[in-house]
């Protein structure tokens, strides 16, 4: 399990991510923030979830390379930009491509 945490305008957001089976939970200032279940036949693309806090715009990606995932944080001006609406979770093969 995979475990990546950021501090983010006095925000603490933590990401735990089975990286075999698939399951994540994101976690803000200790609430659960979303939840994501293992996927159909363990296969794990990677995903991305839209939130805000006190007004402002992040997005977790959880984007496979391969045999490794890598872990971001987007805030505000990063965050507005991608085409996920709010509470939305992608999980699409293609995200990594076309965004990363």
């Amino acid at each position: 399990m995979a475990y990546k945490k950021w501090n983010s305008n006095g925000h603490i957001i933590e990401l735990e991510h089975g990286w075999w089976s698939g399951r994540a939970k994101v976690i803000v200032d200790g609430q659960l923030e979303f939840t994501r279940p293992s996927p159909f036949f363990l296969q794990d693309f990677g995903f991305a979830h839209r939130f805000e806090i006190d007004g402002d715009l992040y997005i977790v990606c959880v984007i496979c390379q391969l045999f490794k995932f890598q872990y971001k944080l987007l805030e505000n001006d990063d965050a507005k930009t991608q085409l996920i609406p709010f509470g939305y979770t992608s999980n699409f093969q293609w995200f990594n491509r076309l965004y990363f």
